[in-house]
């Protein structure tokens, strides 16, 4: 997968890590622990939130074992709905954690059509904590889903407006996605300046822009400021 599609599952991935009725699968069953020896008999492949996330990455996981990346992501909605078709084939109906994993299915399979529609779930960029921009080295991704392209603004009245439209976040996603690295840091320490709420931590590493939650003032200084980092990434004239 692409770094765009990768930091669209992340963000799916963290707003699934975040409901409540998500901690049953946040980690592998330790079956052992639970007492129910006859788990790895009923569930042939067992899934959990935190191999996602290493496969997603290509991460080392315990004991030395190193998962692949993730080559399409149909592969990564294969092992979330898996997670959820483990559970409801082991426990029964009436316990809680069945029904915890029916509302979890549920909830994915409303998440992946807006992903095939092209939705970022708000989150446009994903950012190393340390970085260019935020003070230290960084690495850089950016997610996003919309096609190349600017059509420009849209009219005045935005600033009479209390959130920003749908167009006018995708507008300003398809240009975050053009930033350089060390100018997507610089935008990302001028959100957590102005709105902190809205770069939020996906874990320890790693930040992500959440322009769903950001007010209209803190938008359009935003888009502005991406703007001039835009102009200022274009070669100069001969």
């Amino acid at each position: 997968m692409d770094t765009p599609t990768i930091a669209r599952c992340e963000a799916v991935l963290a707003a699934l890590q975040k409901k409540a009725f998500a901690e049953p699968f946040l980690q592998p069953v330790d079956w052992k622990g639970l007492g129910i020896p006859d788990y790895p008999q009923v569930v042939k492949e067992p899934m959990d939130l935190s191999t996602v996330q290493a496969k997603l990455h290509g991460k080392k996981m315990v004991g030395g074992r190193r998962h692949n990346q993730y080559q399409h992501v149909d592969e990564f909605w294969a092992d979330l709905e898996l997670i959820w078709s483990n559970c409801v084939l082991y426990n029964q109906q009436a316990s809680p954690v069945h029904q915890d994993a029916i509302k979890m299915r549920g909830l994915t399979r409303q998440m992946k059509q807006k992903f095939d529609r092209g939705d970022t779930f708000g989150v446009v960029g994903v950012a190393e904590v340390g970085s260019p921009g935020l003070g230290k080295k960084r690495k850089r991704k950016a997610g996003g889903g919309f096609e190349d392209g600017d059509e420009g603004d849209e009219g005045a009245s935005a600033a009479d407006r209390v959130i920003p439209s749908f167009k006018e976040r995708a507008k300003l996603c398809r240009r975050i996605c053009k930033l350089k690295p060390e100018n997507l840091g610089t935008i990302v320490k001028f959100v957590r300046e102005k709105q902190a709420s809205a770069a939020q931590k996906m874990d320890q590493t790693r930040l992500v822009l959440d322009l769903d939650s950001l007010e209209m003032p803190v938008f359009q200084e935003t888009n502005q400021l991406v703007k001039k980092k835009l102009r200022d990434q274009q070669p100069p004239q001969a």
